[in-house]
C-alpha cells in the first residue's frame, strides 16, 4: 500500500528551522490574535505558548517533546501563509487551543456525571432514613389500612433507611473503584501488543477522538512540508497527548520503515479513512485536503459527544429523581387523605 521508507529526511527539519527564524514575526501574529473575540476565550494557552517560544528553541523541540509538538500546525501554517493572512493562522490555533480545552474538559464530564448519580443516591437515602419512617411510625399509631403504593415506600424505607451510610459508602467507592480502573487500565492497555483489544476499549471516547484529530491535523501539515510519511507519523503521535496513540503511531512508523505496510494489530486500531488518506490512489501520495477535513470531523464528533453526555445526564437525572419524590409524595398522602377523611366523618358524627 505504502512504499517502505529506507532514506533519511531529505529537508522538513531545515523547513522548521527558517520558520523559526522568524519567531518574532510569529509571536506578534499570536498576540494580535489575543483581543480577537474568538480567540479572547484561549488567551491563556496562547500566552502560554508564546512564552514558549521567547525561549531558545529548535526544530528538535517541536519534533520530540509533545508540549512542543501538538503546536505544530499553528507554526507550519504560519510558515506558509502570507504575513495580511491571518485567518489560517487564527483557525490553526483556535484548533488546537480548543481541543485542549475540550481535552481538559472531557476528564472532567465523567466527574460530573459521577456527582450527579452520588447527589441522586444521597437524596434517595435522606427520603428513605428521615422522611419515611417518620410517616410510617404515624400510619402504625393510627393503624390505618395502607394501599399498595405506600406499602411498597414504606418497605422500600425500612430496608434502605437503616443501611444509608453502608449504600452510601458502597455507591462512592463503586465510583472510585471504576475511576481507578479506567486509570490504571488505560495505562496497562499502552504497553500490550493486541492493539485491536485496545481499541475496543478506547476508540469510542471523547479523549481518544481529540487524540486521534489533532494525530491527523499534525500528520497533514507535516506532510505538506514534504516530511517523510514513517517520520510524520511518528512525530503526530506525540503530539496527541495520548500515550497509546503515540505507541501505537512509533510501531506503525517502524513498520512502514521496514515493512512497507502496517501489521494486522496496528490496521485495526487505526481508522481505515486515515490509511485511505495517507494513499487513497494507490501511488504512495497522500490527499492533505482529506486528512485535514478527517481532523476536523474528529474533533466535531469529540465535542458534539461531550455536549451530549453532559446534555443527557442532567435532565435523566432529574427526570428519575423527580419520578422517586412524586412517588413518594403520591404514597404518603393517598392514606393522609383517607385519614383526614376519617377524622372529618368522626368529627360530623360527634357534633
Amino acid at each position: 500500500m505504502m512504499s517502505p521508507e529506507n532514506s533519511e529526511p531529505i529537508d522538513f527539519k531545515q523547513k522548521i528551522e527558517r520558520i523559526l527564524e522568524k519567531k518574532r514575526d510569529l509571536i506578534h501574529a499570536l498576540e494580535t490574535l489575543l483581543p480577537v473575540p474568538e480567540t479572547a476565550a484561549y488567551a491563556k494557552s496562547i500566552r502560554n505558548f508564546v512564552t514558549s517560544l521567547k525561549r531558545d528553541v529548535s526544530a528538535d523541540d517541536f519534533l520530540e517533546d509533545p508540549l512542543f509538538s501538538i503546536w505544530l500546525p499553528v507554526l507550519l501554517v504560519y510558515g506558509r501563509s502570507s504575513e495580511s493572512d491571518s485567518k489560517g493562522l487564527q483557525e490553526a490555533t483556535e484548533s488546537i487551543v480548543r481541543l485542549t480545552e475540550d481535552r481538559r474538559a472531557s476528564s472532567g464530564i465523567l466527574a460530573y456525571v459521577a456527582f450527579v448519580f452520588l447527589l441522586v443516591l444521597a437524596v434517595v437515602l435522606l427520603i428513605c432514613s428521615t422522611v419515611i419512617p417518620v410517616f410510617a411510625e404515624m400510619f402504625r399509631e393510627f393503624g390505618l389500612r395502607l394501599p399498595i403504593p405506600t406499602l411498597a415506600l414504606v418497605w422500600v424505607g425500612e430496608r434502605l433507611g437503616p443501611r444509608s451510610f453502608a449504600i452510601f459508602g458502597v455507591g462512592l467507592s463503586t465510583v472510585l473503584m471504576l475511576w481507578l480502573a479506567m486509570r490504571v487500565g488505560r495505562r496497562l492497555f499502552i504497553f500490550m501488543d493486541f492493539a485491536s483489544f485496545v481499541r475496543g476499549f478506547s476508540s469510542g471516547s471523547s479523549t481518544n477522538l481529540m487524540a486521534m484529530s489533532r494525530f491527523v491535523t499534525t500528520l497533514a501539515e507535516l506532510l505538506r512540508i514534504d516530511t517523510p510519511i514513517a517520520e510524520a507519523i511518528s512525530v503526530a503521535g506525540r503530539s496527541s497527548q495520548s500515550p497509546l496513540l503515540a505507541r501505537s503511531a512509533s510501531r506503525l512508523s517502524m513498520d512502514l520503515r521496514t515493512r512497507g505496510k502496517p501489521s494486522r494489530f496496528l490496521s485495526t486500531y487505526f481508522p481505515r479513512l486515515l490509511f485511505y488518506g495517507l494513499d487513497p490512489n494507490g501511488n504512495g501520495i497522500p490527499c492533505l485536503n482529506f486528512l485535514n477535513e478527517l481532523g476536523v470531523l474528529y474533533s466535531e464528533r469529540a465535542r458534539n459527544r461531550a455536549d451530549w453526555v453532559t446534555g443527557f445526564v442532567v435532565p435523566i437525572a432529574t427526570v428519575l429523581l423527580g419520578a422517586f419524590v412524586g412517588f413518594v409524595a403520591i404514597a404518603l398522602f393517598m392514606p393522609l387523605i383517607s385519614l383526614i377523611t376519617s377524622l372529618s366523618f368522626i368529627t360530623t358524627s360527634l357534633s
